[in-house]
């Protein structure tokens, strides 16, 4: 059971704006009741305007039990994650059709359980970018990226080590509504990953990202998506990880109360890890897909009731991690 408060809250204040979104909430369990938690998502901040520019401050707040996911074989399952973030996005106009943009964010991962501290992570991200937009054409731009991403705790690796990467990004984003029907943005770029660990080997390769969305009338709607990055995964020592993901949804309304939703998820992941991390697990690869298909009836102006089931797989080059994950939930929604 999930009992859950959800927020979305903007007040403008003339050209400027601060807004507040989010859920908290609880999850009970009938069983295995040591992963009952609190589960906290909450992002606050403004939007501001000063003459051509705007800009976008925002702090978020996270705190859930851990992905099961992110547990390798041997480890308690009980553990509190949290993340904290904040950044700055800054974009300008009075430039004809171009727009420099500007961004920074900062982003810490803790894990509350002492075995698994190992795992907590520091990582800034800065970013560059330069837009031109037509109306007929779209919008298109170029950018580039350099990360910084590090395991805060070192003690258990040889003196004068630490477990970080560097991580550089550079390419072009396009965006443009296709007809009245098709709305497409896409990404593609070149990325280097620099890890410090000796034993762990870099990355050299293209990452990308795609989505397109077509609603050929005003009941149906269809999304797919392709992506590729590269990531710090909450994962005891393990530098980073590539991770490919594909995935796709459909949505159908039967009139004007009750819709019906269906897709999958699939991920996979390409783990990057060193002998000198002591109880190292050498895992290589694993793979999650998720399919779900849901339906959901409103009821009146404020309460909708929601039917959900999801089934997940995981699946890896370790067995002992491969689990498979199904749920079924009748969620009421009552908006006030």
């Amino acid at each position: 059971a999930t009992p859950a408060i959800t927020i979305d809250l903007q007040q403008p204040l003339g050209r400027q704006s601060v807004f507040l979104a989010g859920s908290v909430g609880y999850d009970f369990y009938r069983k295995n009741d040591q992963l009952e938690r609190e589960r906290i998502e909450l992002t606050g901040g403004a939007n501001l305007a000063a003459g051509p520019c705007t800009s976008r401050l925002a702090l978020s707040y996270g705190r859930q039990q851990s992905d099961l996911a992110d547990i390798l074989a041997g480890e308690r399952q009980v553990n509190t994650q949290t993340r904290t973030s904040y950044g700055a996005q800054l974009g300008c106009g009075g430039f004809g059709p171009l727009e420099p943009t500007f961004a920074y964010e900062h982003e810490r991962v803790k894990n509350g359980d002492p075995f698994r501290r190992n795992g907590n992570t520091t990582q800034d991200v800065y970013s560059v970018g330069l837009n031109y937009a037509r109306p007929v054409f779209g919008k298109i731009g170029v950018s580039t990226s350099y990360l910084t991403s590090r395991y805060d705790r070192t003690a258990d690796l040889p003196p004068g080590l630490s477990n970080s990467i560097k991580t550089y990004t550079a390419g072009l984003n396009f965006q443009r509504q296709i007809g009245s029907q098709l709305t497409g943005t896409a990404s593609l770029g070149v990325t280097r990953v620099d890890p410090s660990l000796p034993g762990v080997p870099g990355f050299r390769g293209l990452s990308y990202s795609a989505d397109l969305t077509f609603t050929p009338g005003t009941r149906l709607q269809a999304a797919v998506g392709i992506s590729r990055e590269a990531q710090q995964p909450n994962l005891l020592n393990i530098s980073y990880a590539i991770v490919d993901s594909y995935r796709g949804e459909l949505r159908y309304a039967l009139g004007n109360r009750i819709q019906l939703t269906t897709g999958l998820d699939y991920s996979r992941r390409s783990l990057r890890d060193s002998a000198l991390t002591p109880g190292t697990v050498l895992l290589t690869e694993d793979r999650r897909l998720l399919l779900f298909a849901g339906a959901s009836y409103r009821a009146g102006d404020r309460l909708t009731f929601s039917l959900d089931g999801r089934s997940e797989q995981r699946r890896s080059d370790f067995r002992e991690l491969n689990y498979n994950n199904y749920t079924v939930a009748l969620t009421t929604r009552l908006t006030i």
